[in-house]
């Protein structure tokens, strides 16, 4: 769709679904402009309302997708609920040193009894070896 623009130049509108709009102007409350939008940018119907509301939950990946993390969570559940001393190998980089602390209070929350290892950064280098 082409329209003239005041000085003269073609404006080059992008295609959209007036089902589409319609449908989202009615269902969410949403002005003809943010349904034309949504709509342009083929925003499906069901994801309209997480689109317009995002959450980090929506975006971060399932962590069982991860190799072995099944094994892994069962493990630390039977390490619990059989109150064995836990090892938490934790890293000295921001997240590596807050996800290491919140799982040592969670520990001490349950009473249980773990130790934490930070390797060194100079002599072992970085990650698991």
């Amino acid at each position: 769709m082409n329209s003239l623009s005041l000085n003269g130049k073609n404006w080059i509108l992008k295609k959209y679904s007036e089902e589409e709009l319609s449908f989202i102007k009615d269902n969410f409350s949403l002005d003809e402009i943010t349904s034309k939008l949504l709509s342009i940018r083929k925003i499906k119907k069901e994801d309209v309302a997480s689109f317009l509301n995002p959450s980090i939950k929506n975006f971060l990946p399932n962590p069982n997708n991860l190799l072995d993390m099944d094994k892994s969570t069962n493990r630390t559940v039977e390490a619990i609920i059989n109150k064995e001393k836990i090892g938490i190998f934790g890293d000295y980089d921001v997240d590596g040193a807050t996800s290491t602390a919140l799982l040592g209070n969670y520990f001490s929350e349950l009473n249980l009894e773990y130790e934490v290892y930070i390797p060194d950064r100079k002599k072992e280098g970085y990650g698991p070896t």
